[in-house]
Protein backbone atom coordinates (compact mmCIF):
# COMPACT_ATOMS: atom_id res chain seq x y z
CA UNK A 1 0.00 0.00 0.00
CA UNK A 2 1.39 3.65 -0.90
CA UNK A 3 0.41 4.44 2.58
CA UNK A 4 3.06 2.38 4.25
CA UNK A 5 6.21 4.02 5.26
CA UNK A 6 5.08 7.90 5.17
CA UNK A 7 4.47 9.97 7.22
CA UNK A 8 0.65 11.05 7.98
CA UNK A 9 -0.57 14.34 10.34
CA UNK A 10 -2.96 13.45 12.49
CA UNK A 11 -6.23 15.54 11.69
CA UNK A 12 -6.10 16.44 15.41
CA UNK A 13 -2.23 17.20 16.26
CA UNK A 14 -1.91 20.55 15.23
CA UNK A 15 -4.83 21.35 17.39
CA UNK A 16 -3.63 19.55 20.71
CA UNK A 17 -0.20 20.80 20.51
CA UNK A 18 -1.53 24.29 20.24
CA UNK A 19 -4.20 23.93 22.85
CA UNK A 20 -7.23 24.33 20.95
CA UNK A 21 -8.67 21.49 20.70
CA UNK A 22 -11.87 20.79 22.94
CA UNK A 23 -12.00 17.50 25.10
CA UNK A 24 -15.34 16.39 26.84
CA UNK A 25 -14.42 18.02 30.01
CA UNK A 26 -14.37 21.07 28.56
CA UNK A 27 -17.83 21.80 27.23
CA UNK A 28 -19.73 24.33 29.33
CA UNK A 29 -22.87 23.68 31.11
CA UNK A 30 -24.99 25.66 33.57
CA UNK A 31 -24.90 25.24 37.21
CA UNK A 32 -22.29 22.95 36.94
CA UNK A 33 -20.41 22.01 39.75
CA UNK A 34 -17.15 19.66 40.02
CA UNK A 35 -16.04 16.42 41.45
CA UNK A 36 -12.65 15.39 42.75
CA UNK A 37 -12.01 11.85 43.64
CA UNK A 38 -10.35 11.06 47.11
CA UNK A 39 -8.43 7.62 46.94
CA UNK A 40 -6.77 5.31 49.65
CA UNK A 41 -3.15 5.41 50.43
CA UNK A 42 -2.70 1.93 51.48
CA UNK A 43 -2.78 -1.17 49.37
CA UNK A 44 -4.81 -3.14 51.61
CA UNK A 45 -6.92 -2.50 55.02
CA UNK A 46 -9.93 -0.52 56.07
CA UNK A 47 -10.77 3.60 56.67
CA UNK A 48 -11.34 4.20 60.36
CA UNK A 49 -11.85 7.88 60.42
CA UNK A 50 -12.17 10.92 58.30
CA UNK A 51 -13.22 14.24 59.23
CA UNK A 52 -15.62 14.71 56.94
CA UNK A 53 -17.87 17.87 58.78
CA UNK A 54 -14.40 19.76 58.22
CA UNK A 55 -14.59 19.47 55.08
CA UNK A 56 -18.28 19.95 54.53
CA UNK A 57 -18.09 23.05 56.30
CA UNK A 58 -15.12 24.77 53.90
CA UNK A 59 -16.80 27.24 51.51
CA UNK A 60 -17.79 26.04 48.30
CA UNK A 61 -18.19 22.25 49.17
CA UNK A 62 -21.75 20.89 48.35
CA UNK A 63 -21.05 17.28 48.74
CA UNK A 64 -18.60 15.25 50.37
CA UNK A 65 -19.82 11.37 49.73
CA UNK A 66 -17.71 8.57 51.30
CA UNK A 67 -19.13 4.97 52.01
CA UNK A 68 -20.84 6.36 55.26
CA UNK A 69 -22.86 8.66 53.34
CA UNK A 70 -23.46 6.87 49.77
CA UNK A 71 -26.62 5.94 48.62
CA UNK A 72 -27.22 2.00 48.77
CA UNK A 73 -27.20 0.23 46.42
CA UNK A 74 -28.90 -3.25 45.62
CA UNK A 75 -26.77 -6.47 47.05
CA UNK A 76 -24.31 -3.76 48.18
CA UNK A 77 -23.65 -2.59 44.63
CA UNK A 78 -21.35 -6.86 44.19
CA UNK A 79 -22.07 -7.79 40.82
CA UNK A 80 -24.30 -11.08 40.48
CA UNK A 81 -20.70 -12.92 39.16
CA UNK A 82 -17.44 -13.23 41.48
CA UNK A 83 -13.82 -12.47 41.01
CA UNK A 84 -11.85 -14.12 38.20
CA UNK A 85 -15.04 -14.02 36.19
CA UNK A 86 -15.58 -10.08 37.12
CA UNK A 87 -13.52 -7.54 39.36
CA UNK A 88 -14.96 -6.21 42.59
CA UNK A 89 -16.52 -2.68 42.21
CA UNK A 90 -15.83 0.18 43.88
CA UNK A 91 -18.96 1.86 44.47
CA UNK A 92 -18.51 3.24 48.24
CA UNK A 93 -20.77 0.41 49.72
CA UNK A 94 -18.02 -0.55 52.60
CA UNK A 95 -14.77 0.62 54.29
CA UNK A 96 -12.74 -2.23 52.52
CA UNK A 97 -9.24 -1.09 50.38
CA UNK A 98 -8.17 -3.97 48.30
CA UNK A 99 -5.49 -1.89 46.28
CA UNK A 100 -3.70 1.54 46.76
CA UNK A 101 -5.33 4.48 45.16
CA UNK A 102 -8.97 2.85 45.26
CA UNK A 103 -12.28 5.02 45.46
CA UNK A 104 -13.83 2.38 47.68
CA UNK A 105 -14.41 3.62 50.82
CA UNK A 106 -12.65 7.06 51.43
CA UNK A 107 -14.89 8.90 48.33
CA UNK A 108 -15.07 12.27 46.71
CA UNK A 109 -15.91 15.63 47.24
CA UNK A 110 -18.07 18.39 45.10
CA UNK A 111 -17.87 21.92 45.19
CA UNK A 112 -19.24 25.07 43.03
CA UNK A 113 -15.27 25.05 41.23
CA UNK A 114 -12.91 22.59 40.49
CA UNK A 115 -10.50 24.69 42.74
CA UNK A 116 -12.78 24.21 45.71
CA UNK A 117 -13.32 20.77 45.35
CA UNK A 118 -9.87 19.71 44.82
CA UNK A 119 -8.85 21.17 48.13
CA UNK A 120 -11.48 19.96 49.73
CA UNK A 121 -10.21 16.25 48.74
CA UNK A 122 -7.17 16.96 49.39
CA UNK A 123 -7.84 18.07 53.35
CA UNK A 124 -10.31 14.84 53.16
CA UNK A 125 -7.22 12.92 52.24
CA UNK A 126 -5.11 13.95 54.88
CA UNK A 127 -7.53 13.31 57.69
CA UNK A 128 -7.79 9.84 57.00
CA UNK A 129 -7.06 7.64 59.40
CA UNK A 130 -6.67 3.59 58.61
CA UNK A 131 -6.34 0.33 59.96
CA UNK A 132 -3.89 -0.65 57.75
CA UNK A 133 -3.56 -4.73 56.58
CA UNK A 134 -0.14 -6.70 55.00
CA UNK A 135 -1.00 -6.58 51.41
CA UNK A 136 0.09 -9.85 49.00
CA UNK A 137 2.34 -7.85 46.49
CA UNK A 138 4.59 -11.03 46.39
CA UNK A 139 4.28 -12.76 42.98
CA UNK A 140 6.45 -15.91 43.50
CA UNK A 141 4.84 -16.22 46.98
CA UNK A 142 1.05 -15.69 45.96
CA UNK A 143 1.83 -18.19 43.10
CA UNK A 144 1.75 -21.15 45.47
CA UNK A 145 -1.79 -20.79 46.74
CA UNK A 146 -3.26 -19.81 43.01
CA UNK A 147 -6.05 -21.95 41.62
CA UNK A 148 -7.80 -22.65 38.77
CA UNK A 149 -11.61 -21.86 38.12
CA UNK A 150 -13.71 -24.23 36.90
CA UNK A 151 -14.83 -21.82 34.11
CA UNK A 152 -14.54 -18.30 33.15
CA UNK A 153 -17.35 -16.18 31.31
CA UNK A 154 -18.90 -19.60 30.92
CA UNK A 155 -16.26 -20.90 29.20
CA UNK A 156 -13.17 -23.96 29.67
CA UNK A 157 -10.29 -22.40 31.23
CA UNK A 158 -8.14 -24.91 29.28
CA UNK A 159 -8.00 -25.23 25.34
CA UNK A 160 -5.63 -26.94 23.48
CA UNK A 161 -4.57 -26.68 19.99
CA UNK A 162 -2.39 -28.85 17.49
CA UNK A 163 0.13 -31.19 19.00
CA UNK A 164 1.56 -28.83 21.59
CA UNK A 165 2.35 -31.63 23.99
CA UNK A 166 4.08 -33.58 21.59
CA UNK A 167 6.39 -30.91 20.30
CA UNK A 168 7.77 -30.82 23.86
CA UNK A 169 8.24 -34.45 24.67
CA UNK A 170 11.60 -34.87 25.90
CA UNK A 171 12.20 -31.05 26.30
CA UNK A 172 12.38 -29.46 29.66
CA UNK A 173 11.29 -26.18 30.94
CA UNK A 174 13.62 -23.95 31.75
CA UNK A 175 11.67 -21.66 33.99
CA UNK A 176 8.68 -19.44 34.19
CA UNK A 177 8.76 -16.24 32.45
CA UNK A 178 7.05 -13.41 34.48
CA UNK A 179 5.13 -10.65 31.88
CA UNK A 180 3.40 -7.94 32.65
CA UNK A 181 0.72 -6.99 30.71
CA UNK A 182 -1.87 -3.79 30.46
CA UNK A 183 -4.80 -3.05 29.34
CA UNK A 184 -8.08 -0.69 29.62
CA UNK A 185 -10.90 -2.03 31.45
CA UNK A 186 -13.66 -0.22 30.12
CA UNK A 187 -15.46 -1.34 32.86
CA UNK A 188 -13.75 0.66 35.39
CA UNK A 189 -15.10 4.36 32.52
CA UNK A 190 -18.11 2.62 33.38
CA UNK A 191 -17.92 2.77 37.04
CA UNK A 192 -16.70 6.93 36.85
CA UNK A 193 -20.22 7.59 35.01
CA UNK A 194 -22.08 5.49 37.52
CA UNK A 195 -20.69 7.38 40.21
CA UNK A 196 -20.95 10.66 38.80
CA UNK A 197 -24.63 10.12 38.09
CA UNK A 198 -24.71 9.31 41.61
CA UNK A 199 -22.92 12.59 42.87
CA UNK A 200 -25.36 14.40 40.43
CA UNK A 201 -28.20 13.24 41.75
CA UNK A 202 -27.32 13.81 45.35
CA UNK A 203 -26.06 17.23 44.92
CA UNK A 204 -29.14 18.45 42.30
CA UNK A 205 -27.24 19.72 39.85
CA UNK A 206 -24.82 18.10 37.47
CA UNK A 207 -21.68 17.19 38.46
CA UNK A 208 -18.38 16.83 36.14
CA UNK A 209 -15.72 14.05 37.65
CA UNK A 210 -12.36 14.19 35.82
CA UNK A 211 -9.79 11.48 36.75
CA UNK A 212 -6.53 12.80 37.59
CA UNK A 213 -3.28 11.56 35.36
CA UNK A 214 -1.97 9.61 39.32
CA UNK A 215 -5.78 7.86 39.71
CA UNK A 216 -6.01 6.00 35.69
CA UNK A 217 -3.38 3.16 36.88
CA UNK A 218 -5.18 2.04 39.61
CA UNK A 219 -8.71 1.66 38.59
CA UNK A 220 -8.67 1.66 34.85
CA UNK A 221 -5.40 0.52 33.59
CA UNK A 222 -3.53 -2.44 35.87
CA UNK A 223 -4.23 -6.09 34.95
CA UNK A 224 -1.90 -8.54 36.94
CA UNK A 225 1.19 -10.35 36.22
CA UNK A 226 1.18 -13.37 34.47
CA UNK A 227 3.64 -16.21 33.89
CA UNK A 228 4.52 -18.09 30.34
CA UNK A 229 6.45 -21.00 30.22
CA UNK A 230 9.61 -21.12 28.45
CA UNK A 231 10.98 -24.24 26.60
CA UNK A 232 14.53 -25.90 26.19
Amino acid sequence: MSVLGQPLDRTDGLLKVTDQVKYSADNPEAKLAHAVLVTSTIAHGRVASMDTARIQAMPGVLLVMTHETAMRLPNGGKPNAEPPVVRGLSLLQTDEVRYSNEPVAVGLVVADTLERATDGARKLQASIRYEAATPNTDYQRAKSTAYQPEKMMGRPINTQRGGENARHQGRKRARDLPVCRWRFWMQRFGLVTCRTCCHGREADRPVRLVLERPQMFGMVANRPRLCQNAWT
